[in-house]
């Protein structure tokens, strides 16, 4: 992880939540989530988020499954605007749930 720390998702209504999760900052960011292409646009310039990247990123979200089944989310962060790098498709920084999906 970019900046070492863990991070709350929900995805309610196609409305993305991201809150920081054991620690005491505070900020908060929603997007709305495309149910067609599992996509969010991430703007982590909200108050008292530190060290925000300096553009919205593209959220994409993942269903994954191993060999028993069990299921779990992964969301890929890329940089769509070119402002952090030239490929639009190189994963920036990757989150894998920690829990599986009921």
């Amino acid at each position: 992880m970019h900046d070492g720390d863990f991070k709350q998702i929900t995805v309610f209504n196609s409305v993305m939540t991201i809150l920081p999760y054991n620690n005491t900052e505070t900020w908060t960011v929603t997007a709305p989530v495309d149910p067609d292409t599992c996509t969010a646009s991430i703007d982590f310039r909200v108050p008292g988020k530190p060290g925000p990247p300096p553009c919205a990123l593209t959220a994409t979200i993942y269903r994954l499954m191993d060999s028993q089944k069990n299921e779990m989310v992964e969301v890929i962060f890329t940089d769509t605007s070119g402002s952090i790098t030239d490929d639009p498709k190189l994963p920036l920084n990757a989150w894998v749930g920690l829990k599986e999906l009921a």
